[in-house]
């Protein structure tokens, strides 16, 4: 009985914990599907409607639309400022030929001649050239350069200037607005103190406006205009045969012509110093004449004084000198006196 009654609860809390179970996951189920039918209209409506940008008190989220659509278009690209410069050395059958053929490729690619350093008159005659081309045309002037001899080396650099010139621009324009501010302010000033600090605050930005404008000029100028560098020598071959001639007079030649130059410098440089040399004689001859030579003369006069007094005072110490021809007779009379005495013997 004991046994049955074991069985009976055990059957029974059995049965009771499966009936709690399912009451509870049926409870589960219902409330997932309310929750998913609840939130379905919500996403369909979200899909439907996208959420949009709540514009703050300034407008910044149209602001950011427009960015945002100007960022998503083609965007504006600007051409970087470029700065080339070119660097090259032709050798030529004739320097002087080649420096006219040049000056006629420079004027026609619009270009100019900024510098030029000749010396013809030498063994191995050559020039140096500054040469500035518009930019569009540097390539063409180039290859054309070429055809004057033969090239020795080509080197162009080309340096990217746009951050230099967008600050520059800048800085320009924010001068400008300062300054139409200080030209407001001192036309509504009152204060002569006011006007004062006013104007000179102006005139500082002024010159620092100008010297912007210089800089910037100066770099428009190499923006727009290609820089070469260019050395054009002869061949080595044709110098030796312009200089042909005996071995002799060629080295006396030379040296003639040494010796002329120097010649020539020193009367130069003698001309240069000439007037500084006259210059220093005359103020040596009135330093002389008019200070030295009086007290030279007074001092030459005193020593001779000054001599003449101490000859004097030994002269007065020493004693008088004994007159030798008082104690010692004539050899004559002697002589004489002897002849007589032996006579009257």
């Amino acid at each position: 009985m004991a046994k049955n009654r074991w069985l009976k609860q055990a059957l029974t809390t059995v049965t009771i914990a499966l009936a709690a179970i399912g009451l509870l996951s049926g409870c589960a189920a219902t409330s997932s599907d309310s929750r998913s039918a609840v939130s379905e209209p919500h996403s369909r409506d979200s899909q439907a409607y996208p959420e949009q940008p709540e514009p703050d008190a300034g407008g910044n989220a149209s602001a950011d639309q427009e960015s945002a659509d100007s960022g998503s278009g083609a965007s504006v690209q600007r051409e970087p400022a470029m700065v080339v410069t070119t660097t090259t050395e032709i050798e030529a059958e004739s320097v002087a030929e080649a420096t006219g053929e040049l000056e006629s490729l420079a004027h026609k690619y619009q270009g100019r001649i900024e510098h030029r350093h000749e010396q013809l008159d030498r063994k191995y005659p050559s020039a140096d050239f500054t040469v500035r081309i518009p930019a569009d045309q540097h390539d063409a002037f180039i290859g054309e350069l070429k055809a004057l001899g033969d090239t020795k080396y080509l080197t162009t650099e080309a340096s990217d200037v746009s951050l230099q010139k967008v600050d520059l621009d800048a800085r320009i324009d924010s001068l400008k607005s300062s300054i139409e501010s200080l030209r407001k302010m001192l036309a509504a000033a009152s204060n002569v103190a006011d006007m004062l600090e006013i104007e000179r605050e102006l005139d500082s930005r002024q010159s620092e406006l100008q010297s912007l404008e210089a800089q910037r000029t100066e770099l428009g100028d190499r923006i727009s205009m290609s820089t070469v560098e260019l050395r054009i020598t002869q061949t080595q071959a044709d110098a030796e045969a312009d200089d042909e001639g005996p071995m002799f007079l060629g080295p006396l030649g030379e040296g003639w012509h040494d010796l002329m130059a120097a010649f020539a410098g020193f009367i130069n440089l003698l001309g240069y110093a000439l007037p500084g040399l006259i210059l220093c004689a005359v103020l040596f001859a009135a330093l002389w004449f008019g200070l030295l030579r009086p007290r030279y003369r007074k001092a030459r006069a005193s020593q001779q004084a000054s001599a003449t007094a101490a000859d004097e005072a030994m002269s007065d110490r020493l004693p008088p000198l004994p007159d030798l021809t008082a104690a010692q007779p004539d050899a004559s009379n002697s002589s004489v006196t002897s002849e007589s005495a032996g006579t009257h013997s």
